[in-house]
């Protein structure tokens, strides 16, 4: 896809993503709540935990296929795609939730689904090809691009990663947009202001996916965030390092609770 052709798709993501935050009607360049960012700057704040674990390279995510097998049922095998949304459609079952869990986790949860309609069941589970795991920085940074994931990196990493920050960042609005195992993706503000002095303690573990995004002035707003992004991507030496699924991640990017 060409530079313009990428942009204007880019462009028809961001104004779908605007529209639907807008609470109904047409697609406008209207703003939605601020509640759109999930604000992890205040040092006396918790941080929500359950959102930001350790992750386990293990662990199954998008793109991912995954092999079942179940003894005695050759009907109900198969080689199955892990969605964008996170979850597998099997037989009889239906969705069934994948990303985000090991492959012991999900063959358990097939197991159980498939003991409502058989007895004794037997489920092997396997993932035959994992797809990619990046992480990716954009942005006030002096190396802009995609990274390979590593499990144990945090934020920090990922900024020093892309050259470290240049003298027109905002340090202390350092966005982070997490595509969450459901396949929403929600938006994050961290503050890296006085690195030198104090390493901030909102400093996250990175998960594969993860797009660290540093601006050069504060917003609160999905519409301000996207507005932004989009004017990245405009820049011809940038284009081509940006998240290949932009546009629909910016169509999913959701008001997070």
């Amino acid at each position: 896809m060409s530079a313009r052709a990428y942009i204007a798709a880019a462009a028809a993501g961001i104004l779908a993503l605007l529209g639907a935050a807008g609470c109904g009607g047409p697609a406008t360049m209207r703003a939605p709540d601020s509640a759109a960012i999930v604000d992890l700057t205040n040092p006396s704040l918790p941080l929500p935990l359950e959102r930001f674990i350790q992750p386990d390279a293990a662990r199954i995510a998008p793109g991912d296929l995954l092999d079942l097998r179940v003894l005695g049922f050759t009907e109900l095998a198969g080689t199955f795609l892990v969605g964008q949304d996170g979850k597998i459609n099997l037989s009889l079952v239906g969705p069934v939730q994948a990303a985000g869990r090991t492959v012991a986790e999900l063959d358990d949860d097939i197991t159980k689904a498939l003991a409502q309609y058989y007895r004794n069941i037997d489920v092997a589970l396997n993932v035959t090809i994992r797809a990619e795991r990046n992480v990716y920085v954009l942005g006030e940074v002096l190396h802009p691009g995609r990274f390979d994931f590593k499990t144990g990196e945090r934020v920090l990493h990922a900024l020093a990663d892309g050259g470290g920050m240049t003298s027109k960042a905002r340090e202390n609005s350092v966005m982070l947009l997490r595509r969450e195992p459901d396949g929403t993706d929600h938006a994050y503000r961290l503050d890296f202001a006085r690195l030198h002095e104090v390493l901030s303690p909102k400093d996250i573990y990175l998960q594969p996916g993860d797009l660290v995004f540093v601006p050069k002035s504060r917003f609160s707003t999905a519409s301000d965030f996207a507005i932004t992004l989009l004017d990245v991507l405009g820049r011809a030496s940038t284009t081509a390092l940006v998240v290949d699924n932009l546009q629909s991640r910016a169509r999913n990017l959701t008001v997070a609770r």
